[in-house]
């Protein structure tokens, strides 16, 4: 099934847990993980934990070489973004968004359905800080506040951007399996009202055989179901 899933949103808008309680880790590509992986965070001159910049080219290297790998085989995945806070200007499109967006370039190139859960639609300033408060704190730069990282991934022309990469934004998080399983499984087509099915094998290329199939059209009231292998 070749589906993309992106959990978009600030840091502690709860998309680790989301993954949890759905069951979708065999499937998850977190960046934040291969960052830990290959990388180790480092002190700041006021105590505090930040990542290290030097690590990042190496993160997103791995990451999207990961997702590639994943992509080539048709494998259902989904991913999560590192959260890197707004831009500096409103003007501006994130480090975070920058990946995602060449993301759904390689996705595209690869045919897949992309689709993304919004956590930032919802999100909830004193949740999030709790969420924050209660892990490690890994300092990101830039270093924003909750709210304006809120309105930065709510910004209809973020939306905007993804619409126009191939991407579907959902308008609301599933809050069950099957409502977000139904969001990916490929839509029914009703043909009980045909008189006739015709199955067609796959065409392989031979084009002329093909032509020569349908030189009148296609039959009325009747459906016709293609089984791949167009090219």
């Amino acid at each position: 099934m070749r589906t993309l899933i992106i959990l978009r949103g600030p840091k502690g808008s709860g998309r680790a847990e989301y993954i949890q309680k759905m069951g979708l880790d065999p499937w998850s590509i977190d960046q934040r993980r291969i960052a830990n992986t290959i990388s180790e965070p480092i002190q700041t001159l006021h105590d505090d934990m930040a990542d290290d910049p030097r690590s990042r080219g190496a993160v997103k290297s791995r990451t999207l070489n990961l997702l590639e790998e994943k992509f080539r085989r048709g494998a259902f995945v989904v991913f999560t973004p590192s959260d890197t806070g707004a831009p500096l200007s409103s003007s501006q499109v994130s480090v975070s968004d920058r990946i995602l967006l060449e993301v759904c370039e390689r996705a595209r190139r690869r045919r897949y359905d992309i689709l993304i859960i919004d956590f930032a639609k919802d999100a909830n300033v004193d949740a999030i800080s709790a969420r924050r408060k209660a892990r490690p704190s890994i300092i990101q730069s830039p270093e924003t506040p909750i709210s304006r990282d809120i309105a930065y991934y709510a910004r209809p022309i973020a939306r905007e951007q993804l619409i126009a990469a191939g991407c579907r934004v959902l308008s609301a998080v599933p809050a069950a399996f099957d409502a977000l399983i139904s969001e990916v499984m490929p839509q029914k087509i009703d043909v009980s009202h045909c008189q006739a099915v015709v199955a067609i094998g796959d065409i392989h290329g031979y084009s002329e055989e093909f032509n020569r199939m349908i030189d009148n059209g296609p039959v009325k009231n009747t459906a016709y179901l293609f089984t791949g292998d167009f090219v």
